[in-house]
């Protein structure tokens, strides 16, 4: 039965993975639905307190992203059940800690491609779509900032888990280990960088942000090359959660009034600069070093 999956071509694997993720999203929206009464009351889910939108976020990420590209890749995937789920060969502490540093020192450069980003404005014709994606990113960051934006320790802990750890597993899931190597990898003959930067566009696209698009496209590519020279997801995964992290734990600490000195100077020209070169240098030991340690 396996071997089924195993022999279909890009159409094939594309669909079996749109209607995972349709088919286990409409079930944990319906289950996630139910137990949020349950557990939190019809009050709680009218007012969609914060417990609330953190229980449905869980749950929505469950069926979206981690089930469908999980399910994708043991049947789909080629190799052994390690491999195909991406957790195989097990990473290297110093790749690890060379992912994490490109985040890290990416950061200036990606704020200001982020700053750019926002700048954009369509030409006249195009107001209607403009305003329509300026609202699209109002009610995402609405809905972000109310879950964030807390003092709350428990709030927080919930945070990591809900916004930066299952996003992390289940986006490179889905995208890197799905999209980029089971789906475009193994059923086509795309250069292996090609399928790193469809992959972000499409990581990118689908998030309807679209005057954050370019930082998360790059972002996405970045995770996309982490694949492709550790051979496997742990990387991505540990380099996307600290990303998400960093994000999460800025907004609580922003919300205990812990206010930061050092943001003037990562706009710096220079800054944004070296954190380019940085970045890049970083890429390539992270090349040199995963190619050192397979021979």
């Amino acid at each position: 039965m396996r071997q089924t999956f195993v022999n279909m071509g890009f159409w094939g694997r594309s669909l079996t993975l749109l209607f995972l993720m349709v088919a286990f999203t409409i079930i944990f929206v319906v289950i996630g639905d139910i137990l949020a009464v349950l557990i939190f009351g019809k009050d709680d889910m009218v007012h969609a307190t914060v417990p609330v939108l953190q229980f449905l976020q869980g749950s929505i990420s469950l069926g979206l992203f981690v089930l469908p590209a999980a399910a994708l890749c043991f049947m789909c995937g080629r190799g052994t059940v390690a491999e195909r789920m991406g957790i195989s060969p097990r990473p290297r502490i110093l790749s690890i800690i060379i992912c994490v540093g490109i985040m890290l020192v990416s950061m200036p450069l990606v704020s200001y491609l982020e700053e750019l980003n926002l700048r954009m404005v369509l030409p006249e014709s195009m107001k209607a779509v403009e305003d329509w994606m300026r609202a699209k990113e109002a009610d995402a960051a609405a809905l972000t900032q109310k879950l964030i934006d807390s003092p709350s320790l428990s709030t927080y802990a919930a945070n990591l888990l809900i916004l930066a750890l299952m996003p992390a597993v289940g986006e490179e899931l889905t995208f890197r280990m799905g999209l980029q190597r089971t789906i475009l990898s193994e059923t086509t003959p795309i250069p292996k960088y090609w399928t790193a930067i469809i992959t972000a566009v499409i990581f990118s696209a689908i998030h309807l942000q679209f005057f954050g698009f370019v930082p998360r496209m790059v972002l996405g590519f970045f995770l996309g090359l982490m694949l492709l020279y550790t051979r496997g997801a742990i990387c991505s995964v540990v380099a996307h959660f600290f990303n998400n992290a960093f994000a999460v734990t800025s907004a609580m600490l922003a919300a205990r009034g812990v206010k930061s000195n050092i943001d003037p100077y990562l706009e710096h020209p220079l800054v944004i600069i070296l954190s380019g070169v940085a970045t890049v240098a970083l890429f390539v030991l992270l090349h040199r070093y995963e190619k050192k340690v397979a021979k």
